[in-house]
This record gives C-alpha cells, sequence and structure tokens, in this order.
C-alpha cells in the first residue's frame, strides 16, 4: 500500500477518526481550499447527525469530539490556506502543517515555464489535447487491467490515487491552454493574507532533514506574530527523512530463495524509510495528545 495510507493507519491506531479530504489538482488555490472546507464540514455535519456506528460513537460523542487537521505539501499550503480564508467557519483546533511550501509555479511545477507556451499554441479540442486523452485514459485502463504486469511490491489496488491523479492530467493541460501561468493567489497573496489573517489557535510545522522544495522556516517566520496575537502555540520541530517520506510506495519486498546482499540493502532501506514515516506519525500522535492532556483541544 501506499505510505500515505500506512501513515493515516498509524494516526488511525493512536486513537484517531480519520476522514479523508481528497482534492483536484488546480491552478486555483482559493477555490481549492474554500473546497475542501466545504467538504470537510459537510462531512462533520453529516456524521454529527448520525453518529459513527463503525466505532460506537452517538452523535453527541461526534459532536464533542476536537476537530484537527493534517496537510502535508500542497495539502500543508491548502491547511494554511483553509486557517486563513474560512475564519468565520468552524476551523480546526489544531493543524499539524509537513513539508510547507508556496512556491510559484514555473519553481513548483517541473519545465512550466516550456510547458505554458507550448500547451497554449494547443487548443482544446485539437487532436494533440485528444491524444493526450486518449493517451491518460489507456494509462488508466492498464493501471485497472489484471494481466498488466506491476514491479514486485506493488499491490494493484494501491495504485488508486495513482489512477486517480491521471484522471486531472487533461483537466490541468487545459488550464495551461487556456493561458493560466501562476497559482492564484500568487505565493506572494498568500504570505500576506497567511501572515494577517491565519486563524487555527495550535500550529505544528514539521520539515524533513533532506527537503529542497521546504518552506517551513518561512512560514514559520510569517506565521509567529499572527498567532501570537490570537493567543496561540505554534511549534517546530525537524524529523530524519525526505520530502516524500509520507507519500511513497511501501515496497514489501520479500527476498528471493537464496537471500544475498542485495536483499539485506533492500529490506534495510525500506525499514529506514518506514522507521521515519512511522516517527512522523508519533510525535504528531504525541503533540495532539499533549494539547489534549493541557485542555487545549
Amino acid at each position: 500500500c501506499f505510505r500515505v495510507s500506512y501513515f493515516i493507519e498509524l494516526l488511525a491506531k493512536q486513537g484517531f477518526l480519520i476522514m479523508a479530504a481528497p482534492y483536484n489538482v488546480t491552478f486555483d488555490h482559493e477555490l481549492c481550499a474554500r473546497r475542501i472546507h466545504g467538504n470537510w464540514s459537510s462531512s462533520l455535519n453529516l456524521l454529527a447527525q448520525s453518529g459513527c456506528e463503525l466505532f460506537g460513537l452517538s452523535p453527541s460523542d461526534v459532536a464533542e469530539l476536537p476537530v484537527i487537521s493534517v496537510g502535508h505539501s500542497n495539502g500543508a499550503l491548502m491547511q494554511v490556506l483553509i486557517g486563513s480564508y474560512c475564519i468565520d467557519e468552524k476551523l480546526p483546533k489544531a493543524s499539524a502543517i509537513i513539508s510547507f511550501n508556496n512556491k510559484p509555479a514555473v519553481q513548483a511545477v517541473p519545465f512550466f515555464d516550456q510547458l505554458g507556451p507550448t500547451l497554449s499554441s494547443v487548443a482544446q479540442g485539437s487532436p494533440v489535447m485528444a491524444f493526450a486523452e486518449f493517451l491518460t485514459e489507456e494509462t488508466m485502463k492498464a493501471i485497472a487491467d489484471p494481466p498488466f504486469p506491476l514491479p514486485p511490491g506493488i499491490e494493484r489496488e494501491s495504485l488508486e490515487p495513482v489512477r486517480r491523479f491521471i484522471q486531472q492530467i487533461p483537466s490541468v493541460f487545459g488550464q495551461v491552454a487556456d493561458g493560466v501561468s501562476e497559482f492564484k493567489p500568487t505565493p506572494e497573496q498568500n504570505r500576506s493574507l497567511i501572515s494577517s489573517s491565519y486563524a487555527v489557535s495550535h500550529t505544528l510545522l514539521v520539515k524533513f532533514s533532506v527537503d529542497t522544495i521546504d518552506e517551513t522556516d518561512s512560514l514559520e517566520a510569517l506565521l509567529r506574530p499572527q498567532v501570537d496575537k490570537i493567543g496561540g502555540t505554534l511549534r517546530k520541530m525537524a524529523l530524519t527523512g525526505t520530502h516524500a517520506t509520507p507519500l511513497l510506495p511501501d515496497l514489501k519486498l520479500e527476498p528471493g530463495k537464496i537471500y544475498t546482499p542485495v536483499d539485506a540493502v533492500s529490506q534495510a532501506v525500506r525499514k529506514a524509510a518506514l522507521a521515519d514515516v512511522e516517527n512522523l506519525a508519533r510525535k504528531i500522535g504525541d503533540w495532539f495528545e499533549e494539547l489534549r492532556s493541557d485542555a487545549l483541544l
């Protein structure tokens, strides 16, 4: 399974009721953040009305649960924007922001400066765009096709997130072809909004030891005065790992009939990678528990 699922499972094992909020890739970050918050609010209201029978929670039990959020990379940006845009609505009492980055499109999207002009010259409905859509459709079929060979350790069910991502590629190409050249709002506009409007009371910032696109330190500088202003708390921690620590596949590498040095190395790499994500989940769980013990949730 994908380690993002493993990460969620680790949090669930600590007693958290997980409500995941998938979203479509888009250059309109404000719209995306508001949609995520809207979907999350609707799901939360539904749980508060019906309860969660699977875990033996009545509607009143659900209503009393403290709401907290976790976001990684672009999801981290979305959580911070939600905490800055939706200040008049229900917000999480605490947020864990992992590997935050708020880079312009030309830095966030590889080859975007070359890709933009190319796709802008290709109209929607043209043979090139039709081929892109066909290629995407065929890729999804291949992923779902049992005879299609997969690398060792990869389960077909675990590729569902990949299929959903690939399904969005024509839409993203369409936005670029329509002339989109930067995220909306721009990174500078995001910084201005965050520094003046962020309203989540308790925030944990997490950065990894190897991450060239991380902007957690810059986010801390933006948030510190605002968090102090609202009487909240802000903590930052650096953990061993990379930007992809919560995301890469958990390859279930089985040694061959004859155990070789290659098997030993692969098992050691897998163990180290899983240790990083396990440490991440544990640190976040400990932080939430500390807030609860201090009656801050």
